[in-house]
């Protein structure tokens, strides 16, 4: 436990560190006075021209029958528009799983390609919503860090409203952004050990930023003018017949700090589920946006 904890210190102190020294401005999710964040546990409705690196921990069993296990994932994504609203992004991650008492195993995990179009998207409503389709390459990673052999397909359904609209006596609620995804995924063979899965999740987020721009100028601090407290959820759960596998759910309270060019996020993981663990972990991100400074090159659309 102290050892997890020291690393949750460790990345607290560096998003601190590089928040706070940093340049600021608004983030490039904006549809009319609202900019979402990027929220690192579930995927978001936008297409983007960005690199978005991921570390998280969490700790699983512990019991006699169940000893600990330690597991550390380092992720990577890269995503691209191809237009201004169809856009492609690939993802592959590093696991470590350390068991307590026994060696380590170690290696890649499956690598992942997501289509995506954003076919809504309204400035009055702050309203946006798209949909893509996410393929998991079944036996590109490693067995020992429970990478399947077995690949799948999940056509997904992304949406993010702003509460702008409210009248004036909930004013101080109209910063309030929600986003929500809704997936199936296709086994490629399905069997007991790899049914197919109903994968939702969401986030409700408050930003500072729109409170001060757009319902009551606070006179906040920079640094906490842009942050964005937020929390998600995510849900897995069997949609065919399964052997040994339940629903996985976690929430994840965090925060995101929108930087210049980037974003910086870090959320605790609340299982609520046993098939989720057993034990509170954490995720933190860094996102890094291909606008601007790099657009002549990546022929990002800032707008």
């Amino acid at each position: 436990m102290a050892k997890s904890g020291s690393t949750f210190c460790a990345v607290a102190l560096a998003f601190c560190v590089l928040a706070v020294s940093a340049p600021t401005s608004a983030g490039p999710y904006v549809v009319g006075n609202r900019s979402f964040a990027a929220t690192p546990t579930t995927d978001d409705p936008f297409v983007a021209d960005e690199m978005a690196l991921t570390t998280s921990h969490t700790r699983q069993g512990s019991t006699a029958s169940s000893p600990t296990v330690r597991e550390t994932e380092f992720d990577a994504e890269i995503d691209k528009r191809v237009t201004k609203d169809f856009g492609l992004a690939f993802a592959g991650g590093y696991k470590i799983v350390d068991p307590v008492g026994a060696p380590n195993n170690y290696g890649f995990t499956n690598f992942t390609g997501t289509a995506k179009y954003q076919f809504v998207r309204s400035d009055a409503h702050e309203f946006i919503s798209s949909f893509g389709v996410i393929r998991e390459f079944g036996g590109t990673g490693a067995a020992g860090v429970g990478a399947d052999h077995v690949g799948a397909t999940t056509p997904t359904l992304y949406a993010g409203k702003g509460l702008g609209e409210l009248p004036q006596s909930l004013a101080f609620l109209r910063p309030i952004a929600i986003t929500g995804t809704f997936g199936y995924q296709f086994a490629d063979r399905r069997s007991l050990d790899k049914p197919d899965f109903i994968v939702v999740g969401g986030s409700i987020q408050y930003s500072l930023r729109y409170l001060e721009g757009n319902v009551h100028y606070l006179g906040l601090p920079e640094f906490i003018d842009r942050l964005t407290p937020l929390v998600e959820i995510a849900y897995t759960t069997p949609a065919s017949r399964a052997s040994g596998i339940s629903t996985a759910g976690t929430i994840a309270p965090g925060i995101i700090y929108g930087g210049n060019h980037f974003d910086l996020g870090i959320e605790a993981l609340i299982p609520t589920t046993a098939q989720a663990g057993t034990n509170v972990g954490f995720v933190a991100t860094f996102r890094w946006r291909f606008d601007g400074m790099l657009s002549a090159v990546f022929g990002g659309d800032e707008s």
